[in-house]
């Protein structure tokens, strides 16, 4: 073989290898792009299922999914709960732990027997899911089953912890109804330091399937922050301690 045609051999392996690379990295990068379009799925469930009693230990669970692979790496996964009735302030916010198979859980219990809400709030993977789910506690007649509050949409502020003062937290506010994110909606921020009268209200910027605004906390301390969103007719808010290093 001549040295032409061992040259030319040589460059026409290096082509093909760099094809090949290339074709990789196109093939990785459309598969983690397809994943992302993959919606995060989570469904609720108690054990018990059925015949929970004021009193008694039950287990809330979140079953959380993307496509067919179980989601054993969430970044939260929270169960906000309350009664039938009861005012935002009163919300019980309890943490999830993995126990493996995409399973979050959490043990709780309550004392009056009544209609109750559990919200399953799931960040994971860049997305976030918050279904809404009823519970039937003890003996309730027909009347105390129909729920009295109106239908809506639901918020969840999160941000990175711990928060330190003096430098730049992102401030995230998730909207979503029937467990869709909300578009268009007017979201801002109200925060302020226990105590003190001074309010900070800051816009926020819809980034995808959330809102976001960048918020320095001056001093150490606790805050509240207080989430407002607006969209047409329909205005909600919520708000969140927080405790700033």
């Amino acid at each position: 073989m001549g040295r032409k045609s061992i040259i030319g051999t040589f460059l026409m392996v290096g082509i093909l290898l760099m094809l090949t690379a290339c074709g990789g990295e196109d093939n990785a990068e459309q598969q983690a792009a397809d994943s992302d379009l993959v919606p995060l799925d989570v469904r609720f469930s108690t054990t018990p299922e059925e015949q929970l009693e004021p009193g008694d230990t039950f287990t809330l669970q979140a079953h959380v999914t993307k496509g067919e692979e179980a989601v054993n790496d969430a970044d939260e996964v929270q169960f906000e709960m309350w009664q039938d009735g009861q005012d935002e302030e009163d919300h019980k916010m309890l943490e999830g732990e993995s126990t493996g198979d995409g399973m979050y859980e959490v043990e709780t219990s309550v004392e009056e027997a009544g209609l109750y809400y559990v919200v399953s709030h799931v960040q994971a993977r860049g997305s976030h899911n918050m279904p809404k789910d009823e519970l039937v506690i003890g003996d309730v007649d027909s009347a105390q089953k129909e729920p009295s509050e109106e239908e809506g949409g639901m918020v969840h502020i999160m941000m990175e912890e711990p928060v330190e003062k003096g430098e730049e937290t992102t401030l995230t506010a998730h909207v979503m109804e029937a467990e869709a994110p909300v578009e268009g909606a007017d979201v801002r921020f109200e925060v302020w330091k226990e105590g003190e009268e001074s309010h900070d209200f800051v816009d926020a910027e819809e980034a995808g399937e959330t809102y976001t605004a960048d918020y320095v906390f001056p001093e150490s301390g606790t805050y509240q922050v207080k989430l407002h969103v607006e969209k047409g007719d329909w205005h909600t808010h919520k708000e969140k301690p927080i405790t700033v290093n």
